[in-house]
């Protein structure tokens, strides 16, 4: 059986190492496909080149340049050789249905897409209400023509629901490995305490209100963000104003992440909203003490008291919970063991991926 991987519209291998993304792509999702499927074709909107893929990977690059969201409804035709060999599609996000729906209309081939969280609330939340329309559009279609969907928990799967049947629908969570993201021996660093959190400086991940959380702690602190995005410089002069020591790290390779996370005294997701998020799964799974906003794709993970630390969106309460983990260690200890055995239990990255692969066989 030959399987095609459809990436987000205008994504590439080279982008996604941009963000230290590649490695997980490649080593978990590619790795452990080319074991199941005769051959895989991965379908990039850059020209590249990419080294030490699995012998049976083949990186299908663009031979014409044009607007990424042309050469999405054209690939299927401008790569129909690659293409037609192709038995079934997993596209990665809504967008990579794109070239999955011209396929199904005119080649009749199968595709599975994932739908982690809700684009529209995303598109509203960062300013880009213009979009709501477009992207509604975009899932819709995507809804319409899967022959199944992915989803990431119980809130997408209803939302889901209101487009395909439920026997459609899928439940592969978020997931880590907890043989890479594990405790390390810590270097105490006792002149400050270091807070840190990963993900994209924008809008959704209020990193503006972590800052101001973190200005009014007594205890002194290093406050670490490792991500890109349009909101860097507005943060650095935030924590200019506000005296707080920050330092932001523009990518670390995934498999160099657990080093980070275990230099941390305490780990904070403060977004506005999320999907059950991976980057709070990493910093779980190494048994960091967590504090994460009250929102849903983070409630699910954390149960308050037990596991980590829930807060209101509100910046009194944010820095009050960062307090409280800071100042027990006894108590933030347990609260990372308990994170860890969580991730072992049920949100394990390698078994997510068997039950995928299996079910992408067997469509």
């Amino acid at each position: 059986m030959n399987l095609g991987i459809l990436l987000p519209l205008g994504e590439s291998l080279e982008n996604y190492s941009k963000y230290g993304q590649d490695v997980r792509f490649v080593k978990y999702y590619l790795e452990k496909y080319s074991e199941s499927f005769e051959n895989i074709s991965v379908f990039s909107y850059a020209v590249e080149k990419y080294p030490n893929l699995p012998k049976n990977c083949h990186l299908i690059c663009p031979t014409i340049i044009v607007h990424r969201y042309l050469y999405g409804f054209l690939l299927p035709l401008i790569k129909f050789a690659s293409y037609k060999k192709c038995d079934v599609f997993r596209c990665f996000h809504p967008s990579a249905a794109i070239p999955a729906i011209v396929g199904k209309i005119f080649f009749k081939k199968k595709f599975v897409f994932n739908f982690n969280y809700d684009y529209l609330e995303w598109a509203r939340i960062e300013g880009k209400g213009s979009l709501v329309p477009f992207l509604f559009l975009q899932q819709w279609l995507a809804f319409k023509f899967c022959d199944a969907v992915f989803v990431a928990d119980e809130k997408t799967e209803k939302y889901a629901r209101k487009f395909v049947a439920i026997n459609k629908i899928t439940i592969i969570r978020n997931g880590v490995d907890p043989s890479l993201f594990k405790p390390l021996q810590k270097i105490i660093n006792k002149k400050e305490k270091i807070i840190l959190s990963v993900g994209r400086l924008e809008t959704q991940k209020n990193y503006g209100q972590l800052i101001e959380a973190v200005s009014k702690l007594k205890e002194k602190t290093k406050l670490i963000i490792v991500g890109k995005g349009s909101l860097k410089e507005e943060l650095i002069k935030t924590a200019l104003k506000l005296k707080v020591k920050l330092e932001i790290i523009d990518m670390i390779p995934n498999n160099k992440l657990p080093e980070i996370y275990n230099s941390a005294d305490v780990y904070v997701q403060p977004s506005l909203m999320e999907a059950p998020v991976k980057t709070l799964l990493e910093a779980m799974s190494c048994g960091i003490p967590c504090v994460a906003t009250n929102v849903t794709g983070i409630r699910d993970l954390i149960t308050h008291g037990k596991n980590g630390l829930l807060t209101d969106l509100n910046t009194g309460d944010l820095s009050n919970k960062i307090s409280e983990m800071l100042s027990n260690n006894t108590k933030a200890k347990k609260m990372g063991l308990n994170a860890r055995k969580l991730v072992e239990d049920k949100y394990n990255l390698l078994m997510f991926l068997k039950t995928e692969i299996n079910f992408l066989s067997k469509i």
